[in-house]
């Protein structure tokens, strides 16, 4: 599958020429939406590097913290708390060190700051790569092609001022077999134990 493909798809589907400049659009707005619904092991990215400083920015393509931990010996897993909670442990804490993190805008904060360089190895969901003539393709288009179909055919719908409906039914039934389907491919066969997982 491609971006040109999925393009004539939607413009099949919708059968108005009126609209097919509007194409491109309607598949942003649809990637707009996947990025807040969609949560799978296939948006997960990990990275590790040193900082030595209290703020830092987040990448780019940052959506939602999954792990965070200082590799020392043994690992430091961070713990989440509120920009609140973080100015009240900066005015308590006379340890330096550093055992928890926050997230302001687009920055990650440590809490308390790091007196020394520390290698953080981080794992978060990224956005998931938005499909453009220069990246003719994406991980969700290839394995999902009908949730970016049914996705933009319903914003389609919606600027035609036409009954979206059934697309949006059939988007919805999709997020849901997505995350079902990813649900099983981690724990088929096993029964999951739920630990403390530390988001942000």
């Amino acid at each position: 599958m491609s971006y040109q493909t999925l393009q004539d798809d939607i413009a099949a589907f919708l059968d108005n020429q009126d609209v097919v400049d509007k194409i491109p659009t309607f598949i942003r707005l649809c990637e707009t939406r996947l990025n807040r619904v969609v949560r799978t092991r296939q948006m997960e990215n990990r990275v590790t590097t040193a900082i030595s400083t209290q703020f830092s920015t987040l990448p780019s393509d940052f959506q939602e913290m999954r792990n965070i931990q200082i590799n020392t010996t043994p690992v430091t897993a961070l713990q989440y708390v509120t920009p609140q909670e973080a100015d009240k442990i900066m005015q308590k804490n006379h340890a330096r060190k550093t055992r928890f993190f926050s997230i302001v805008a687009n920055r990650l904060e440590l809490i308390p700051p790091p007196t020394n360089t520390l290698t953080v190895e981080m794992v978060y969901y990224a956005q998931i790569p938005a499909l453009s003539g220069e990246n003719p393709s994406n991980w969700m288009l290839e394995q999902h092609y009908d949730a970016y179909l049914y996705g933009a055919l319903v914003q389609g719908a919606l600027y035609l001022k036409d009954d979206a409906t059934t697309w949006a039914t059939l988007f919805d039934s999709a997020i849901d077999e997505i995350e079902k389907n990813d649900y099983q491919s981690q724990f088929h066969g096993t029964t999951p134990q739920v630990r403390g997982l530390t988001i942000g």
